[in-house]
């Protein structure tokens, strides 16, 4: 093992028990049994996460615009359109204030809300871009 030292080496093996403390190899039949009850448990335990946990979750779409209109992260996708030094300015008036970045954009006449929908819209911030 590259960049590893020789006493750390052989106490990672001792404790991936694929030897033991005096250095000789261990046995595999036991191992192999273990491997394959840890394997069996695992994915157990994927089953059980997907099937009881992840199964049926549904988005709340309100909620979920409602954290979007409400972060000031936005911001970032309003700087070519506003300059960075307005939205530096936006981004900290919307922390102290408690207002949203697309209020106050708007509230400044920067640009106005048919443009910020087309900015802030989920499909314009997630799409490829070239560089300018």
């Amino acid at each position: 093992m590259i960049g590893d030292d020789g006493g750390l080496f052989a106490s990672q093996l001792c404790r991936a028990r694929l030897v033991t403390p005096n250095g000789s190899p261990m046995t595999i039949g036991s191992d192999k049994n273990n491997l394959l009850n840890a394997t069996q448990m695992l994915a157990s335990a994927c089953h059980m996460l997907e099937t009881r946990c992840i199964r049926g979750i549904r988005a709340n779409r309100e909620q979920c615009q409602r954290h979007v209109d409400s972060s000031i992260g936005v911001i970032t996708a309003l700087v070519p359109h506003i300059g960075y030094g307005n939205a530096t300015r936006i981004a900290s008036t919307a922390l102290m204030s408690g207002s949203t970045v697309r209020e106050l954009v708007v509230a400044e006449g920067l640009l106005d809300n048919a443009q910020l929908d087309a900015l802030l819209s989920p499909s314009s911030m997630l799409a490829p871009r070239t560089a300018a």
